[in-house]
């Protein structure tokens, strides 16, 4: 007893000694509407704690790119500054949430022979190089590669192929990549802000981390996530990518839709949007009065017409999203549904046309896997990046168990497996 007491005695002293080795975590996300820095570390328990939060409007970017590179600086540098008073730490490096346009998805075959005929590291090294192995468009750098699913000879569906038996391991993977102009735009504002960038990470990938489970992606399962200048978009079957992809399309399209619509100006048409807006239409014929303007007369418009307007873009761009799903065969597969996250996340009646455009359930993803944004409004808009900073300790965990003994191994695989 006394020596399994022992034991116990010296695996937590392992593990504070382990923990005390993780260093704090910086997630940097420039949008449309804001820039928003988020520190994080890990706790004694294993989980991402926010220990600092800041923000700062956000002017010189526009669906995803910079458009102002004085001006994105300037809210690069307010967010971190506020963020390491609040934190009490000195922020060096960050990782960047990237998504727009720019951004690429392209799928990739690749096959090669079973080394002793029993699946093994090497053979899924050997078959990521082969798939790996295509040209580029010019100018083009690879953000992430995701394995969309194995087959073992003429067996499909093997989602871990290590340790399994055949002739050919055959695999689909999908290459993430974007256009190094604006990547190196994000880099070199946030090198004019005094830090560096430790990687770029697509921002669906991140918000997948911040609100989906291990059970959820093996049950199939997509995240949406609506931006003011984007709207990203994962989806996961048997636990692995299974459709990933950008728009170019935001919820500041619905507040220009509404600019157009009721010819006022865009300070107006957004706080109509935020105080009437819905994605479903109601309202019958009730009226509502138009935020007053020193160009304009009083007067007031339908709040049927509005949430018609509103309803509108909404539905276009679900049903675009829709079509990618049906294109990639998941839509049927969807077991878990579709989680919301991002600012436009917060639109009324969203949940409802989700379910009447996709068919499947649909829920905002407002509960995070991190400490520390319990209480903040609209959670789910810090979703991307809450999945930075798990992301960003995934990153330090692969390199560091490269390089650890085989304790420290054993540890760090119950730290944050999902």
């Amino acid at each position: 007893m006394r020596r399994n007491e022992s034991f116990k005695s010296h695996q937590a002293k392992d593990f504070k000694k382990l923990i005390m080795n993780i260093p704090p975590f910086v997630a940097l996300e420039v949008g449309t509407k804001r820039t928003v820095v988020l520190v994080g570390e890990v706790n004694d328990s294993g989980q991402m704690v926010v220990t600092g939060r800041g923000e700062h409007v956000s002017s010189g970017v526009k669906k995803g790119r910079i458009v102002d590179f004085d001006y994105a600086v300037i809210g690069v540098q307010e967010a971190l500054k506020a963020a390491a008073e609040n934190s009490g730490t000195d922020i060096g490096a960050v990782f960047i949430a990237a998504n727009g346009d720019f951004v690429n998805v392209i799928s990739r075959p690749g096959s090669t022979k079973i080394h002793n005929h029993t699946v093994s590291q090497d053979d899924i090294d050997d078959v990521n190089a082969v798939a790996m192995d295509c040209e580029l468009p010019q100018n083009t750098t690879v953000m992430h590669s995701l394995a969309r699913n194995y087959r073992i000879d003429d067996q499909h569906g093997v989602v871990k192929p290590i340790g399994l038996k055949g002739s050919v391991l055959s695999l689909e993977l999908l290459l993430v990549t974007a256009n190094e102009g604006p990547i190196e735009n994000f880099r070199n504002v946030a090198n004019a802000a005094s830090v560096d960038v430790e990687d770029f990470v697509f921002s669906p990938l991140a918000a997948a981390q911040a609100v989906l489970t291990p059970q959820l992606k093996r049950a199939g399962v997509a995240v949406i996530d609506l931006g003011a200048g984007t709207t990203n978009y994962i989806a996961y079957v048997d636990g692995v990518p299974a459709s990933i992809g950008s728009l170019a399309v935001g919820g500041d399209y619905v507040t220009g839709d509404i600019m157009h619509a009721f010819n006022v100006p865009e300070n107006s048409a957004e706080e109509l949007k935020l105080n009437h807006g819905k994605a479903i239409v109601d309202g019958g014929g009730q009226r509502i009065p138009l935020p007053r303007s020193f160009v304009m007369r009083d007067r007031t418009i339908g709040l049927k017409s509005l949430r018609t307007v509103i309803n509108a873009r909404m539905d276009e761009t679900l049903r675009i999203i829709k079509s990618k799903f049906v294109r990639d065969d998941v839509l049927v597969r969807l077991g878990a549904g579709i989680v919301f996250t991002g600012g436009a996340a917060a639109m009324p009646g969203l949940v409802e046309l989700g379910n009447a455009i996709f068919g499947v359930p649909c829920t905002v993803g407002n509960k995070l896997n991190v400490i520390g944004l319990e209480n903040v409004e609209n959670a789910q808009s810090y979703a991307v990046p809450a999945g930075l900073l798990i992301y960003g300790y995934k990153q330090w965990e692969q390199n560091y168990s490269h390089d650890s003994n085989s304790g420290f191994k054993k540890i760090l695989g119950r730290l944050f497996r999902r």
